[in-house]
């Protein structure tokens, strides 16, 4: 059965460190983008939202996903951070109380973390109209995905530069820092570098 959850995913990045879009780097013999967005899309979200920039046109001439609930959004102002991509997909997830935020270029979360941070916001959003937040950490360190529970209850319109929702989650009287044995909550491929490295950890079982 479909939540009403809203899975949006940030990929509207300039790809700088990477040095090409690294939305479409080679991942398990499909666009790493297009391998975050199936992943999504095993999960009962409402909608699955990507939000693009950088390329645009690109991404979607080369990712194809034949789902009704999945939809491109773009963001003119990706040169302006993340804040800028939540604020455009907060703006379009017509179908969720919720929203669970995925970055686009962290491909290595296992399904049983995505399940686990789902359910757990799902239940409290259940119990209250309060908004809520659920967030994996891993040695101590925050990742994602982030689940924002009853997202009409939050302001985001002070939202600026590279900080996502860090302001607006700072003063939720109802956060959860959730410790997970995941270590792809936290890796993020920005450089050629950990592009490598990914690809190793793919092969030893990572993401999962």
């Amino acid at each position: 059965m479909v939540s009403n959850v809203c899975a949006l995913i940030l990929a509207a990045g300039l790809s700088r460190r990477m040095g090409e879009p690294k939305q479409l780097l080679d991942f398990k013999g499909v666009p790493l983008l297009q391998h975050i967005i199936s992943r999504c899309l095993l999960f009962p979200f409402s909608e699955v939202i990507a939000v693009i920039g950088y390329e645009a046109k690109r991404i979607q001439h080369s990712i194809q996903i034949h789902d009704s609930r999945f939809r491109w959004v773009y963001n003119p102002d990706y040169g302006m951070g993340q804040s800028s991509s939540l604020w455009a997909g907060l703006k379009e997830c017509h179908q969720g109380r919720s929203v669970m935020v995925f970055l686009g270029d962290q491909p290595l979360i296992s399904p049983g973390t995505i399940q686990f941070i789902f359910q757990s916001g799902l239940e409290q959003q259940n119990k209250s109209d309060e908004p809520c937040m659920f967030r994996p950490s891993y040695q101590n360190l925050p990742g994602h995905p982030v689940f924002l529970g009853n997202i009409k209850q939050m302001s985001f319109r002070n939202l600026k530069g590279d900080q996502g929702a860090k302001d607006i989650i700072r003063h939720l009287k109802n956060r959860n820092l959730v410790p997970v044995e995941d270590p792809g909550v936290t890796f993020d491929i920005d450089t050629p570098e950990a592009y490598k490295r990914a690809k190793t950890m793919m092969g030893k079982g990572w993401g999962v």
